[in-house]
């Protein structure tokens, strides 16, 4: 037992070292040029290219989820020594995922005709463009992860990075249309490297019985994907519409801050998942499931929850620091970042599911919490309470997102309502520590400091972050032997 423990962890965080070495440029770049791209174009430009990449996300609904059907099935497969029908499977999803992306892209291209904003215009024509020249990094992406080759896909985000990172300086001279050309860039130079280190030959392969199987299986997946997306997102497509793209860069603010975070999330997420399927294989028995889900989420709520705090004091003094001309955005960036913590987490219980064939709850408890989210983020912004109004229906369509999965994960598990309600309180009792201190500090900072308001701003952040720095350390210190083997039960 001991054995297996040693080696399954170590393959986790050989995978997870290997990925994070791709996933830290990647933060670095996603730091680095928003910011840039935040200073050097202004809200109102900043805000177009916001809400253009929407569209990105929206060319995932038409793989009708078999990329997600093909990752897990393909590790299985491989797993017990059926390459054969592992790789047939990875051909059909190529092949179908590549014609429909090609067709949509089509389409958003002919859509940008009809644009009058000239920046609007040339930013959908991009983005469709965009589509196509990712097909073979979004699928390489995929099949790398299935054979546990996080390297390539380390190297990979590499290539992209030091791109935008390059061509940054043309974006500063040049201006917006040469950030649309460096993304453009960026993406056809990733989509070169994993062609050509790509694990096989890819091929065009067909064979209706097995998509027809396929579809059936990714069908409430395909579901979420839809419904997902166009939640997740709708927030930036209200606020364009009832107000301005120069209140989209505003809101744009908190994913300046999220985005890295949830990078580093979402590879330990990744990694998590391929190398329990590798392990477990099918089975889907309680321990399995746990390992997925609620094991993951206690450890990263502990590392994560000091995290968000800082940033949130941080926010305001970086802000007039950095980026003066978003200060507007900053109380509906605070709150966006909260949101998107519970977001990330909420990707553990989804795989979870996923296992179990139950991604028809993950799409149902989307739309319900994304109904929630879109008419009382129109509601809000009809009454007066603009991007602020957007924030908060987001951080509360979001909590209902993420209880409704962990409500029916622990059903499922036939665990008693007083048992599983316990643990999700005990599983965030300490971001909602951490969240208060927040509120407490922001609010009432000067009622508890001796001269406080004479203090520089520099001055009172650095009190206020090194003061949850002390809660923090004590907290997990008081919680060490309870999860210093958090990855071993």
């Amino acid at each position: 037992m001991y054995n297996f423990k040693s080696t399954f962890v170590n393959k986790i965080l050989k995978s997870f070292l290997q990925m994070l070495t791709g996933q830290s440029v990647l933060t670095i770049v996603s730091i680095v040029s928003g910011y840039s791209y935040a200073l050097f174009l202004g809200p109102a430009l900043y805000g177009i290219w916001q809400t253009a990449a929407v569209f990105i996300g929206y060319g995932s609904f038409l793989s009708l989820g078999l990329p997600f059907i093909m990752r897990r099935d393909f590790i299985i497969l491989r797993s017990e020594g059926n390459f054969e029908q592992a790789n047939n499977l990875a051909h059909l999803t190529f092949s179908f995922s590549s014609l429909v992306q090609i067709v949509f892209a089509f389409l958003v291209v002919i859509y940008s005709m009809t644009l009058e904003s000239s920046e609007l215009r040339f930013s959908i024509l991009v983005v469709g463009l965009i589509l196509i020249v990712t097909i073979p990094s979004g699928f390489g992406n995929i099949i790398h992860k299935g054979i546990n080759d996080y390297n390539t896909i380390s190297k990979a985000e590499f290539v992209y990075g030091i791109t935008i990172l390059l061509l940054l300086p043309f974006v500063y001279f040049k201006g917006y249309y040469w950030l649309l050309i460096s993304i453009l860039s960026a993406n056809i130079f990733k989509s070169f490297f994993y062609y050509f280190n790509r694990p096989f030959n890819y091929k065009f392969y067909w064979d209706c019985v097995l998509l027809r199987k396929m579809i059936y299986l990714a069908f409430p997946l395909f579901l979420y994907t839809i419904i997902s997306t166009i939640f997740i997102t709708i927030d930036r497509i209200i606020i364009a519409s009832f107000l301005s793209y120069e209140k989209v860069g505003y809101y744009s603010l908190g994913s300046l801050i999220s985005s890295p975070v949830n990078l580093l999330i979402g590879s330990l997420s990744i990694v998590l998942f391929t190398q329990l399927n590798e392990k477990f294989g099918t089975s889907t028995s309680n321990h399995v499931l746990l390992m997925h889900v609620e094991i993951p989420i206690k450890f990263i709520s502990i590392l994560l929850s000091p995290i968000v705090g800082m940033g949130i004091i941080a926010l305001p003094y970086l802000t007039n620091l950095l980026l003066p001309k978003y200060v507007e955005g900053v109380y509906a960036a605070q709150i966006t970042v909260v949101s998107s913590y519970f977001l990330a987490l909420s990707g553990f219980t989804g795989n979870g599911l996923f296992l179990i064939n139950k991604q028809k709850i993950s799409a149902i408890a989307f739309l319900f919490s994304g109904v929630i989210k879109t008419i009382g983020s129109i509601f809000l912004i009809k009454i007066g309470y603009g991007i602020e109004g957007v924030a908060v229906i987001t951080l509360v369509s979001f909590l209902i997102y993420h209880f409704i999965l962990l409500i029916y994960f622990y059903k499922y598990l036939k665990e008693d309502f007083k048992n599983y309600f316990m643990k999700i309180v005990f599983d965030f009792n300490y971001v909602v520590i951490v969240l208060l201190y927040c509120f407490i500090f922001i609010s009432y900072g000067d009622n508890f400091l001796i001269n406080y308001t004479l203090l520089s701003p520099l001055s009172r952040i650095l009190i206020g972050e090194l003061s949850l720095l002390i809660i923090s350390i004590m907290y997990i210190y008081m919680n060490y032997t309870k999860y210093k083997n958090v990855f071993l039960k």
